[in-house]
């Protein structure tokens, strides 16, 4: 059971080489099971941080990753609940609804397998 948020613009924060596309191409390296990846369009690295306004300034970033924060904590908070009632609970509504979850924006992507 794994479940991977990423954003396009999640990239390297330490110097260690990561890329938006690496962090993506984890989840194709897992083995085939219950997994699902959420990667969400314009998201960087301070999207995941879980904090908001200067605190989240401690890097530069696009104007766009902020204008678009919010909606993506939210969507976040409610993907990855569906998520764990699905794979916790055996929720079969809510592993329904996982086949198309409510509130992607264009560019988003998510994946099961």
């Amino acid at each position: 059971m794994f479940f991977q948020i990423t954003g396009t613009r999640d990239a390297d924060m330490v110097g260690v080489g990561a890329t938006p596309e690496r962090r993506v191409a984890v989840f194709d390296a897992l083995p085939t099971g219950d997994k699902a990846q959420l990667v969400l369009q314009d998201a960087d690295h301070m999207t995941f941080a879980g904090q908001t306004g200067r605190a989240v300034e401690i890097v530069p970033r696009e104007a766009v990753t902020r204008d678009v924060q919010a909606a993506q904590h939210a969507l976040m908070a409610s993907i990855s609940s569906v998520w764990w009632r699905a794979t916790l609970l055996g929720d079969t509504a809510a592993r329904r609804r996982l086949l198309a979850p409510q509130g992607l924006r264009q560019g988003d992507i998510w994946r099961q397998k």
